[in-house]
Formats: structure tokens, C-alpha cells, sequence
């Protein structure tokens, strides 16, 4: 992964002003079915090894098209139709080189968090349930500490894409409905290592995306995050801010509907 696109997830900022806001929680995804997570597209869906989940009746680079132009050929009168998307070769109407719609889902390869006054990702980690990590304003189990979340996503291959929306995707605890969903921002590259005794600096004056509003009772919580977060990019690293005493915790990647980073776009 070459270049390197930084996104953050951050519990209360450090040395800026905590964040917390208000408005509706979305929950879903446009072409999400499934009680294990959203899969989208035509077709069968999987995971390659990059973390990048990818659905429709062919998958290119990574990527999903959920269009494509269909062959017939016939044989004792019978018709078999190709329904393979190529992106690069036709369309849905069988036009050559028209731009075909793809999806990518991209789950972190990281997710952790730590406390601001004593950095301990593994400490962290105690004080939530397994299979969760978490993000609070005021932690008291960590002496009333300030907790912020990190994701890192590797592994994004966007060559050739022109990114229309993007879109991170959580579902929070079962005991989180009503709690502060906080802000997403972009920050510098880290390692699940490095964040013993540090703490990733924040990139830019504001946040990639605000909070959508409290954590509803169907637990997802979306975030639209501005397609410069992932143009040109390989990896992805997000902080998620709150200024809110009553925290959240997130489900992480060790799960089966961990965190979700969906791209859209036409190749």
C-alpha cells in the first residue's frame, strides 16, 4: 500500500475542541441485506484478502460493478445469458467504454482505543466487552479519562475509480441506544503498537463527518464521509471524537459485522 490516505476516529480531540453534535442516526445501506453485515450488489459476495468485501455477478481489482451487459448465444433453441459486469468494456445497454457503477467494502484492519493521560490500547480494551472498543468523554473506569477509537483500513485499490459517495458503517453495543454516536476525523498513521504512550495527532480544523445524531435502537450508525478521504489512497486511518460522558462502544474487526468502509463509484 503506497499511498497513504489518513482518516480519523477520535474520542474527544486532543488539544482541540471536543466535539459532539446532534440529528438522526441513519441506519442501512443501500444494497445491504443480511443479519451478518451489509453485502451488496448482484451475485455472490466474499472477502478477498485485502479486506475489501466485494459483491455482483464479477468482481475486478477489488471492486464490485453491479451492472453489466448480458450475451446470448442460442443452441437447440435454448438462450444462456453472461450477466459478468466489466466496467471498462460496456454497459448495462451494451455500450462500449461507458462507466459502469461499482462498490467496494473495505472492513479495518485495526481498531483500537486508549485513554488520552495514559495510552494503553490493551487496557482499553478491559474495559468493554469482548468483541468491542469504544469511545468516551468521560471513562470512569479509566479515572474519568477521555477515550478516543481508532480504525485503520489497508488494502483500498480505487485505480481507475471516480469515488461518488463514502460512507463508514458501525454498529454499536446492544446498551448504547440513546448514546453520543460521535464525530469521525482523520488522523495520522498509526500502529495497534504505536498507540502504547501515544496518541495520533488529528488532520485538518474539522471533522470528516459530524455525528449523525444518538445511536438508534437498530444499533447502526452511519457516517457520509467526503470522497477526498479515500481519492488516491490505499490506506485509510479514522479517529471517532465525543465530548459526551455517556460513551459508545463499537463492534470491532474480530467480529462478524465489524466496521464497514463502503465505497461507490463508476469505473
Amino acid at each position: 500500500m503506497a499511498a497513504t490516505a489518513v482518516l480519523a476516529w477520535g474520542c474527544n480531540p486532543l488539544g482541540q475542541a471536543e466535539l459532539d453534535g446532534g440529528g438522526d442516526a441513519s441506519t442501512g445501506s443501500t444494497g445491504s441485506t443480511g443479519s451478518a453485515g451489509p453485502t451488496s450488489g448482484t451475485g455472490a459476495s466474499g472477502s478477498n484478502a485485502d479486506g475489501a468485501t466485494t459483491s455482483g455477478a464479477s468482481a475486478s481489482s477489488g471492486m464490485v460493478t453491479t451492472a453489466g451487459s448480458s450475451t446470448s448465444s442460442s443452441d437447440s433453441g435454448s438462450t444462456t445469458s453472461d450477466t459478468s459486469a466489466v466496467a471498462d468494456e460496456s454497459s448495462s445497454s451494451g455500450t462500449t467504454g461507458e462507466p459502469q457503477p461499482v462498490e467496494l467494502i473495505y472492513t479495518p484492519t485495526v481498531t483500537a482505543c486508549i485513554a488520552l493521560d495514559n495510552p494503553d490500547p490493551d487496557e482499553c480494551a478491559l474495559q468493554t466487552d469482548p468483541g468491542y472498543f469504544q469511545c468516551d468523554g468521560d471513562e470512569p473506569a479509566l479515572g474519568g479519562s477521555v477515550v478516543r477509537a481508532y480504525l485503520h483500513f489497508d488494502g483500498l485499490d480505487l485505480d481507475g475509480v471516480t469515488v461518488q459517495t463514502v460512507t463508514l458503517r458501525m454498529l454499536a453495543h446492544p446498551g448504547d441506544p440513546g448514546s453520543s454516536s460521535g464525530a469521525i476525523w482523520a488522523v495520522e498513521p498509526f500502529t495497534y503498537a504505536g498507540l502504547f504512550g501515544s496518541v495520533p495527532a488529528q488532520v485538518g480544523p474539522t471533522p470528516l463527518a459530524d455525528p449523525p445524531g444518538l445511536v438508534p435502537q437498530e444499533l447502526w450508525v452511519e457516517w457520509s464521509l467526503p470522497p477526498s478521504a479515500v481519492e488516491d489512497a490505499t490506506d485509510v486511518y479514522l479517529g471517532l471524537v465525543t465530548a459526551s460522558n455517556d460513551g459508545v462502544d463499537y463492534n470491532d474487526e474480530t467480529t462478524a459485522q465489524p466496521p464497514e468502509l463502503i465505497v461507490t463509484g463508476l469505473q
